[in-house]
């Protein structure tokens, strides 16, 4: 059992790694080579707008393929991890710098707004699962004019360091004083019963792959691990409505 002073310590790692400060552009990882991307941007697959439902991968893969959000990361580390990670060994990707606007929100902040008002353990979990990703999405894509860039990579597989091929700048970028919003993207309550598999939207947008490689439980579990020294005392708390606290 974790003494009164050990929860307070616990509520209060949770919290500093729930929001804080983001960098200057966001990052995303994609296959699609830079002469598609900075013609259209980056476009979603549908319409639907519940981000748990993104969040989770239900709205991005197979049938269910209909997600409104674009997923970027504020952390160019773990952009490049997931994507070492979902890209073939020896095969490329491209790594796009993006200037975030008014239309991107964070996920963990959204989730955790919805869990705090609902108390529903499928949001806590979803936060567990999917908090390192330091995720912001774009509802209803991305323009051109907000990718700064694409630095081309080749993987050599999980957590091994990938070789830089060349950088390619956009012609079309606009240089301009913007912002992520500083709001929570409201989520409906879910359901009696829901339906979730573990995956990410990494690759959810409308270039997504027939043969997209999709993230294991087992490297979420070596991402944890790698992570430790940030997150393990999370894995500590003993009590939902300690979490719940973080406003």
């Amino acid at each position: 059992m974790v003494n009164q002073m050990g929860r307070i310590m616990l509520i209060f790692v949770v919290c500093l790694f729930s929001g804080g400060a983001y960098s200057a552009f966001f990052f995303r990882y994609s296959v699609v080579p830079p002469e598609q991307v900075f013609q259209q941007g980056f476009l979603p697959l549908g319409n639907n707008s519940n981000v748990y439902q993104h969040v989770t991968g239900v709205s991005c893969f197979d049938r269910n393929a209909n997600s409104r959000f674009i997923s970027t990361s504020s952390s160019e580390f773990m952009a490049m991890e997931m994507a070492n990670a979902n890209t073939p060994i020896g095969s490329n990707y491209y790594l796009y710098r993006i200037r975030p606007t008014d239309n991107f929100y964070n996920s963990m902040n959204s989730v955790q707004a919805a869990m705090n008002r609902t108390h529903d353990e499928r949001f806590f979990e979803a936060y567990l699962y999917y908090m390192l990703e330091d995720e912001w999405f774009a509802e209803g894509g991305i323009s051109p004019q907000q990718i700064h860039s694409a630095i081309e990579y080749q993987s050599h597989g999980p957590h091994q360091e990938a070789t830089l091929i060349r950088e390619y700048p956009n012609a079309a970028y606009i240089d301009a004083d913007s912002a992520p919003n500083d709001t929570v993207y409201s989520i409906p309550d879910l359901p009696a019963e829901h339906i979730n598999e573990p995956r990410n939207c990494t690759g959810c947008d409308i270039n997504l792959p027939v043969n997209k490689f999709k993230r294991s439980i087992k490297y979420e579990f070596e991402l944890w691990l790698m992570c430790s020294h940030k997150h393990l005392e999370v894995f500590l708390v003993s009590e939902m409505s300690m979490l719940m606290r973080c406003v």
